[in-house]
């Protein structure tokens, strides 16, 4: 979900009220998917997909601070600002859902149970990403498309 709050993150302002959410790596999810529907000795069934552990707004916004080199405030406190800034991003019923999900991450932590870490574990046959991996990933895409934008160069 931090893709569509990069202009914030890079603007130094980390907007997610998040207790403590167990962050997945949408590539985890991809593969397990890909494999799911390519794979046809796949067992049938629900599957959990979590990440290696919960973290709170606060500490992700120290993940992109470390990554980034520079400061990152969080904001997900306030609660008026991040409102706002859903306005800019989501409209209708999909701007409701946000509003309802994300009052539920800010008041409560969802911790990461092993035993649906050793299914994701199983799945990928490997450790999910972390999010600080995921934040390292991001981060150096994101410096590197911001300075391709300085020098007018395309990165595509």
């Amino acid at each position: 979900m931090d893709e569509f709050a990069r202009e914030e993150i890079m603007s130094g302002r980390y907007p997610f009220p998040l207790a403590g959410a167990n962050r997945v790596d949408l590539a985890d999810l991809a593969h397990v998917a890909q494999v799911a529907l390519t794979d046809p000795d796949f067992p049938a069934g629900e599957y959990p997909i979590v990440g290696p552990n919960s973290i709170s707004g606060a500490d992700c916004a120290a993940e992109w601070s470390r990554a980034l080199g520079r400061p990152v405030q969080y904001t997900g406190d306030d609660a008026h600002q991040w409102m706002a800034f859903l306005g800019k991003q989501f409209s209708g019923q999909k701007l409701a859902d946000m509003q309802k999900t994300y009052t539920l991450l800010a008041k409560r932590t969802w911790p990461t149970d092993v035993k649906e870490m050793a299914v994701t574990e199983r799945l990928l046959k490997r450790p999910p990403t972390s999010y600080r991996d995921y934040v390292d990933r991001m981060a150096h895409e994101w410096l590197g498309l911001q300075t391709d934008r300085q020098s007018g160069q395309s990165t595509r």
